[in-house]
């Protein structure tokens, strides 16, 4: 048998067994007990009365010098949604991910924020109103919101889930002895970061002579074009951290990943300087929201 002490100021249950005896003490004083698995309290009464410590009263009655209590309620079938939140945690310890519907894989995170809740609908429902997981993390807070059964509380934890991504993707790109050999690091940080923004945006990846990262610098935000990316800006900056070569990037919003003839022209004039201070410039990525276009792979450098 055990019994479960309630607190009233957050609302949770503690199993007594488990409690120090101070804190025992206390709680006794202040909280009522909720006594499981028995019809009635007489039967609980014949099995336990002699260890019991505390009065149980009838239904109405009260304390003489306390404001206290005993609250007795039956065992209760336990909601269907806990065993199956049970076995959604049994199936990704044994095979991760892949085996999950999208639905389940939403489901089981919002089990982490919603608790006590059948999570199912309200996952079914983020993926109708927003098409993906992709499109539920990449979604503002504020619009998340305004489903209905999603607080601030559970629409942060898809944004949480995005920025420990991307901070993972980050760390792996860093930390790629040579990222020229490892370029899916690469295009999944900046996949990750900028696939999905809704301005154009210009970085610069620094490389050393083992052509590991050294630094990335957001260069420009906004329209991005010749007047905007200065190339002696840049080459300052890679003379300063002692870079031997780099890596340009940046995305289309909204649109594909091909480049215009003023991409073409921004790339040639960044090459053409940083081979003027004997720096290589390895590729020139761009971002689309589906896919990237590469101009060494594309033999436009």
């Amino acid at each position: 048998m055990r019994i479960f002490i309630r607190d009233p100021y957050s609302g949770g249950y503690m199993d007594a067994l488990k409690l120090s005896t101070g804190s025992s003490r206390f709680l006794k004083k202040n909280c009522c007990f909720l006594l499981m698995g028995y019809d009635s309290i007489t039967s609980f009464f014949r099995a336990h009365g002699k260890a019991v410590r505390f009065l149980i009263l009838k239904h109405g009655q009260k304390w003489r010098a306390a404001d206290k209590g005993v609250v007795f309620i039956p065992q209760e079938k336990k909601p269907d949604h806990l065993g199956h939140r049970r076995r959604l945690k049994d199936r990704f310890k044994r095979n991760g991910l892949e085996p999950f519907q999208d639905y389940e894989v939403v489901e089981f995170i919002l089990s982490y924020a919603l608790a006590r809740k059948d999570t199912k609908p309200l996952a079914r429902e983020l993926l109708r109103v927003f098409g993906s997981l992709r499109g539920i993390i990449e979604t503002p807070v504020e619009d998340l919101k305004k489903v209905r059964g999603l607080g601030e509380h559970s629409a942060l934890l898809f944004k949480l889930i995005k920025a420990a991504s991307e901070r993972y993707l980050r760390e792996r790109l860093f930390q790629a002895p040579c990222v020229i050999t490892s370029p899916a690091d690469l295009l999944a940080y900046c996949q990750s970061k900028m696939g999905r923004l809704r301005d154009e945006e210009f970085r610069v990846i620094y490389l050393n002579t083992r052509n590991k990262v050294i630094e990335e610098e957001v260069l420009q935000e906004g329209t991005v074009d010749q007047t905007v990316v200065y190339p002696r800006k840049v080459m300052e900056k890679a003379i300063r951290l002692k870079a031997t070569a780099l890596i340009l990037v940046h995305n289309h919003p909204g649109g594909t990943a091909y480049p215009s003839p003023e991409d073409r022209e921004l790339t040639r004039t960044l090459a053409q300087a940083a081979n003027n201070l004997q720096i290589k410039v390895h590729d020139h990525l761009i971002i689309g929201q589906e896919g990237h276009f590469s101009f060494l792979e594309n033999n436009l450098l």
